[in-house]
C-alpha cells in the first residue's frame, strides 16, 4: 500500500522512526500524509482558526465571529491533501509498524 502511495517505512536508523515516512516517489507527500485532526474541524466551525494552517486566531464571540469567520477555501487549502500538516498530525515510521503489527501480529 504505502510503495504504491510512494511511501516507505524508514527503519534504516532509529532516529527516523518519529519522522514522515520515507518518499520513494511521486504519489502522495510525506509531510502531507497523516490524520484529519477533528479538535482543528471543530475550533474551525466555531471560528477559533489554528495558527498551524497560516491563519490568524480569532476569539470573537458568535455575534461578530461571522465577520472574522475563515472562508471556505482557507478551511480547504488547510485540509487539501497538499498543504503540509503540522508535525504532530503527519504519520511517521513508528506508526506504520505499529499498525502493520496490529494487523498481521507482532
Amino acid at each position: 500500500l504505502l510503495e504504491y502511495l510512494g511511501l516507505q517505512i524508514d527503519d534504516e536508523n532509529e532516529q527516523n522512526l518519529d519522522l514522515p515516512l520515507k518518499q520513494i516517489s511521486h504519489g502522495i507527500d510525506a509531510q502531507c500524509f497523516g490524520i484529519y485532526d477533528f479538535a482543528m474541524s471543530y475550533r474551525y466551525q466555531n471560528h477559533d482558526v489554528l495558527h498551524e494552517y497560516g491563519a490568524a486566531s480569532s476569539t470573537s464571540t458568535s455575534s461578530t465571529a461571522t465577520s472574522s469567520a475563515p472562508s471556505s477555501a482557507s478551511i480547504s487549502t488547510a485540509c487539501d491533501g497538499k498543504t503540509p500538516l503540522p508535525n504532530h498530525l503527519v504519520l511517521t515510521s513508528r506508526d506504520w509498524i505499529f499498525i502493520k503489527e496490529c494487523i498481521v501480529g507482532g
